[in-house]
């Protein structure tokens, strides 16, 4: 009886589908991990990430070099751009704004100061923005100052916080680290008047990437109802000058700044780029002194203006004047109905017909002969003169002063 010979062990045929489903596998992870890191080293750790990308990529093949692929042009000339416009997308920055890191907005309800005497606290742990009144904020960090907002003539209070102060209860997965809006420090400032309203403001240096992907360190004030229009208006008004002029300087102080770290950074020379970023509290510093010498400033020079105003309407002299006054320094106003007694230093004041006192104010010389060769004015007569000097008397203390003539 014949042997039957076994039959042979059948020989596995690769599976070609398989095989490619593994190489592309292999290759998406190399890409995936390649965008994600130049991704992070960008813009942020990996907290609130964007929900979906879509990049173009080319490449160029070389089959008569075994095959060879090289990105055209390299990849992170590729990617980065791309990047940098989804993120621009995303409005990350708004002046007037801070952003929210739960809601991945600076458009939302929590990035606003919810009242005027509000000033940004910090974040929460969530990465939402929260607010609290800057007298509370300043009593909070022992700011001995704070007591000059209630001084009868208040005065404007501006401290400096700095940044972990004000990410200390973020957590890392909630933007903590990163790098899309990362408050460097602030100064917290008021009390302004806006819209007839006390009003705080924050001033806070942010770093963020612009569309480049490069750094960027930008002064964003921050108060109720702001946005970038309204802010630059406010801040050019005369009253707001200190501040208008402590923002220019320090942004000036921080363009420079941010030129200097870029040049270091791209040297690869990270110690002296920390060093350089290690100055942004010594600026934040010198952004509170300004707004605060410039309200001492304004305060001195409002009385001084108030000084000069009382010297300018000398009502208290109104009764002595007219007391050692004769007719040569009498006239009678023919345009107001009043008579005029030029005093000292160029004082005048102004009786109606029943002798009361009207207002005061200081006239030059040629003013004087202007208005009597113009015949607005004429002199009095010595008999005229007798008859109304004794009825002259002082207006009563509790009425207001009349708006000044043209002098």
């Amino acid at each position: 009886m014949s042997e039957v010979a076994p039959e042979p062990t059948p020989v596995a045929v690769p599976d070609p589908t398989a095989r490619d489903e593994r190489r592309v596998r292999a290759a998406q992870d190399v890409l995936r991990t390649a965008i994600r890191d130049l991704y992070l080293a960008q813009y942020a750790s990996a907290d609130a990430l964007p929900a979906e990308l879509s990049l173009a990529l080319t490449l160029r093949i070389t089959p008569r070099d075994g095959w060879a692929l090289t990105f055209d042009p390299p990849l992170s000339d590729q990617v980065l751009p791309q990047l940098a416009d989804a993120e621009a997308a995303r409005e990350v920055f708004a002046v007037g704004r801070v952003y929210c890191y739960r809601c991945e907005s600076c458009r939302c309800e929590h990035a606003a100061p919810p009242q005027p005497l509000c000033v940004f606290r910090g974040y929460d742990a969530a990465g939402r923005p929260e607010w609290h009144e800057l007298a509370q904020a300043l009593i909070d960090d022992k700011v001995e100052r704070v007591e000059g907002l209630y001084l009868p003539r208040p005065q404007v209070v501006a401290h400096v916080q700095p940044g972990r102060q004000l990410k200390g209860r973020q957590l890392t997965a909630f933007g903590k680290a990163s790098l899309r809006y990362s408050v460097l420090a602030q100064v917290i400032a008021g009390y302004f008047e806006v819209k007839g309203n006390r009003t705080a403001l924050t001033l806070q240096v942010v770093e963020g990437r612009d569309r480049a992907g490069q750094l960027r360190l930008r002064l964003n004030p921050v108060m109720v109802g702001a946005d970038e229009a309204f802010l630059m208006e406010w801040l050019a008004e005369g009253r707001n000058s200190a501040v208008f002029r402590a923002i220019q300087i320090i942004e000036r102080e921080l363009a420079t700044l941010e030129q200097r770290v870029i040049a270091a950074r791209s040297r690869r020379d990270q110690d002296e780029g920390n060093r350089l970023m290690g100055r942004i509290p010594s600026i934040m510093r010198r952004l509170a002194e300004i707004i605060e010498r410039g309200d001492r400033q304004g305060q001195r020079r409002t009385r001084h203006v108030e000084e000069r105003r009382e010297e300018q309407r000398p009502v208290h002299k109104a009764m002595d004047d007219a007391g050692r006054a004769d007719a040569s320094r009498c006239y009678f106003d023919e345009k107001a109905k009043t008579y005029v007694i030029v005093g000292d230093r160029g004082r005048a004041h102004a009786f109606n017909a029943a002798g009361r006192h009207v207002t005061s104010f200081v006239i030059k010389p040629s003013a004087i002969g202007f208005r009597v060769r113009t015949e607005r004015w004429r002199p009095v007569a010595a008999g005229e003169w007798a008859e109304i000097r004794p009825n002259l008397h002082p207006r009563p203390r509790t009425e207001e002063s009349p708006s000044l003539p043209d002098r």
